[in-house]
This record gives C-alpha cells, sequence and structure tokens, in this order.
C-alpha cells in the first residue's frame, strides 16, 4: 500500500514542485488536486483486486493453514482500508512541496497516535486480535487524512483538494504519469525485498547457502536505494 501511495505522493511532490518553480501557481493547484483525487480512485479499485484475488495473494505470500485465519483477517481489513492507505502518503508529500512540513509530519504523528491507542482498544478491549490490529491502522490512516484535507484546506495557499480543479491537459497528465512510473521503481524494489526475501528462504530451508546469498542481495539492494 505504502509504495502504491509513493507512486502519487513521491512522483506528485515533484511534480507539483517544478511548477510551483515555475510560479505556476494555478497548474500546480490543478496538479494537486488530480493526484489526490486519482490516488483515491487507484485505492479504491486496488481494493477490490486484492479482495478478488485474496486466496491467491494470501498462498503467494507463504500463508499456511495454521496462520491463514489471523492472515486472512489482517489481510482483510487493510485492503478494505486500502484508499485510506495510498490517499496518506500523497498530501502528506505535497504539503512539503510548500513548506508545510510541520503539517506533514503532525499528520504522520497524529496517525500513528490514533492506531496506538485503537491498537490497545480493539486488540485488548474487543479481542479482535489481528483483525482489531489492522482496523487500528486503517482508522489511524483516516484520521491522518482527515487532517492532511484540512492542512490542504486551511493553511495552504496554492495546494487544493477540490474536484473542480482537478483539470489538466493532456501533457500535463504525460508528464504526471512519467514522474508516477520513475518514482515506484524504488518504492517497489524496497518493499519487494522485504516481501520476498523472507518466502524465498521459508520455502528453500535445506538450501542454506542460496539463503545466504539471496538474503545479503536483497539487504544490499535496499542500502543501495
Amino acid at each position: 500500500m505504502i509504495a502504491f501511495g509513493d507512486i502519487f505522493g513521491l512522483g506528485g511532490s515533484s511534480v507539483i514542485s517544478r511548477l510551483l518553480g515555475e510560479k505556476k501557481d494555478k497548474e500546480a493547484k490543478k496538479t494537486c488536486a488530480f493526484y489526490i483525487w486519482i490516488s483515491i480512485v487507484f485505492g479504491i479499485s486496488i481494493s477490490v483486486l486484492l479482495l478478488l484475488f485474496r486466496t491467491q495473494i494470501l498462498e503467494i505470500l507463504g500463508v499456511s493453514k495454521e496462520t491463514y485465519p489471523y492472515a486472512n483477517d489482517y489481510y482483510t481489513w487493510i485492503v478494505i482500508g486500502a484508499f485510506a492507505v495510498i490517499f496518506s502518503m500523497v498530501p502528506s508529500n505535497i504539503l512539503r512541496t510548500e513548506g508545510l512540513a510541520v503539517q506533514s509530519m503532525a499528520g504522520s504523528i497524529i496517525g500513528s497516535v490514533v492506531n496506538i491507542i485503537f491498537d490497545t482498544i480493539f486488540i485488548f478491549g474487543f479481542h479482535q486480535g489481528a483483525a482489531g490490529a489492522a482496523m487500528a491502522t486503517v482508522f489511524g490512516n483516516i484520521i491522518a487524512d482527515i487532517y492532511y484535507v484540512y492542512a490542504i484546506i486551511k493553511k495552504s495557499k496554492r495546494l487544493s483538494c477540490s474536484p473542480s480543479d482537478m483539470k489538466v491537459t493532456g501533457r500535463r497528465i504525460q508528464d504526471i504519469l512519467f514522474s508516477a512510473s520513475i518514482s515506484c521503481v524504488n518504492p517497489f524494489t524496497l518493499r519487494s525485498c522485504f516481501i520476498f526475501s523472507p518466502i524465498v528462504i521459508q520455502c528453500t530451508p535445506h538450501s542454506f547457502f542460496l539463503n545466504i546469498v539471496y538474503y545479503c542481495a536483497s539487504r544490499s539492494i535496499i542500502c543501495a536505494l
């Protein structure tokens, strides 16, 4: 989810920073609104796809029969809230393009604190287990998203999240997609190393040398990134 969010967050902040540097404030405002709303649409689409292929994805991730109920509970709620997780990465990056780093940091802190509070409530209070942890994560991101929208509306003078500002030219969309495609290389490679290195080690328990080589190679890529 974070990798998907970085596509729009990092790509969007790059495009908007250049536009603000060129004094094209109106274009920056339109581009900001486009990134925000397209991330929401993309997040909802990802949720639908991940729910449709839930069983296959959990199998690829190496979930066993014993851990399937817990993994399924966590997966379901995280996927339902995918739009909130993906969206949170967009304004947190874009706000910094106008120098609103404090608001960006505040949103991250608010989301983390809410997550911790709801973790305690859902896991220990309502005994929801893994599902409770996932719900807390989703609620934390939703509260952070609400704050980010507030910050854009009330604190920003050159950014927008209004659907009426979502008017960009075809060439601007090409620039947006190009920046997004470049921005996705780092986060996807990084997250892939974290995801697949334990899977390879789990699937090849008797190949000790192969496990060591793969682990070192994956961590080298992470450090390089």
